[in-house]
């Protein structure tokens, strides 16, 4: 007869058991137990493995994910394959969410042996510089790391960017900023990434400094995000060389969307009443504009210049003269700054002709 299994769950890598109902048991044709679900249509098998996720509150949806890529082979050992793994990624100082998420994202990873694989890698991320927490963060954003070669895939990654001219310090912090760069293929991704930026003009010195400063480039593809915003940039009448110059300066600008942030800016530049080239300088001189939210800050900024009895063409000159500006925080600098104008004397109309003629006194 169908029974009830109430199991006591430890959690491998948390302290303090918790009672968990399972499901049920039947006898099985060999004489053992097996784990069965309850439900109208009769009972559906399931292994000890999927028992366990499920007292540890894993959904079903993630289960299957995990059971997908083993495909009809899903017996996996808890005591040699599902404990162990978890146990690692629980001490190495995961979360519970972040452990649910690398083994379902990667369900491969219970395959890694523990002592051949798993510490191995850890301990070849910390040698390079990795602290434990970086280490914790890089196998968290990037699983499919566990899998890798260090031989083959991670040792010739690490040594083509300190070839490219990065430090070891640079070479760690670029891993654990961007951890999928360890799967990134040297001949299909990598090394064409370095030819383009040397083709648009930056040299092999700049193209080294661009990727310590923000290694996510390399994930970016060349056809979908950065010829299509070089193509932008140069459609805004900036030369080769402008836009070489922008990116070597602030290699972000390649992550940001053209529509929601580039065109928007740019739009929003000219509404301000500067003209193409205007709004291209402001790019070229501050590239971390791109990045600003001009609901948050570019239009706040505006309206206060406004509520300052500037007119629109003066904010526009003192943007474009000091595009800086926009980055200045309203209460740390600006309204701190025409204070400090007011408590020395002048009017309000005083402070604002300062502001419109050496808008750096703002920084």
């Amino acid at each position: 007869p169908l029974g009830i299994v109430v199991a006591v769950a430890l959690s491998p890598w948390r302290s303090g058991p918790r009672l968990v109902l399972v499901r049920g048991f039947a006898p099985s044709a060999a004489g053992g137990t097996r784990v069965v679900r309850r439900g109208s249509s009769g009972s559906d098998a399931v292994t000890p493995a999927e028992a366990y996720f499920e007292s540890l509150g894993w959904s079903e949806d993630d289960i299957a994910k995990v059971k997908s890529c083993y495909r009809r082979r899903f017996h996996l050992s808890l005591e040699n394959h599902v404990k162990p793994v978890l146990t690692w990624l629980g001490d190495l100082g995961l979360s519970d969410a972040q452990v649910r998420k690398s083994v379902v994202g990667f369900p491969t990873l219970f395959t890694c042996s523990l002592e051949n694989t798993l510490r191995p890698k850890e301990q070849w991320l910390l040698d390079l510089g990795l602290e434990k927490s970086q280490v914790a963060k890089t196998i968290a954003g990037c699983p499919r790391i566990c899998s890798l070669s260090i031989e083959d895939n991670l040792k010739p990654l690490v040594q083509w960017l300190l070839d490219l001219g990065l430090e070891k310090s640079q070479v760690a912090k670029a891993i654990a900023r961007f951890p999928p760069i360890c799967g990134l293929s040297l001949e299909a991704n990598l090394k064409p990434l370095v030819q383009w930026l040397l083709d648009l003009g930056l040299d092999k010195s700049q193209v080294a400094k661009a990727i310590a400063r923000h290694p996510q480039i390399c994930g970016l593809s060349l056809e979908a995000n950065l010829k299509p915003l070089v193509q932008c940039l140069l459609g805004l009448d900036l030369n080769k060389s402008q836009v070489s110059k922008a990116i070597a300066r602030f290699p972000q600008i390649c992550s940001y969307s053209l529509e929601a942030n580039l065109k928007a800016l740019v739009q929003w530049l000219l509404d301000l009443g500067m003209d193409k080239p205007q709004a291209a300088k402001v790019i070229v001189r501050f590239p971390p504009i791109c990045g600003l939210s001009l609901e948050a800050s570019l239009k706040p900024l505006v309206q206060w210049m406004l509520d300052q009895g500037l007119d629109k063409s003066q904010v526009s000159k003192a943007i474009s003269s000091q595009p800086q500006i926009c980055s200045y925080s309203l209460e740390a600098n600006l309204k701190a700054l025409v204070q400090w104008l007011l408590d020395l004397g002048m009017d309000k109309p005083q402070a604002a002709k300062v502001i419109v003629r050496f808008p750096p006194i703002c920084g």
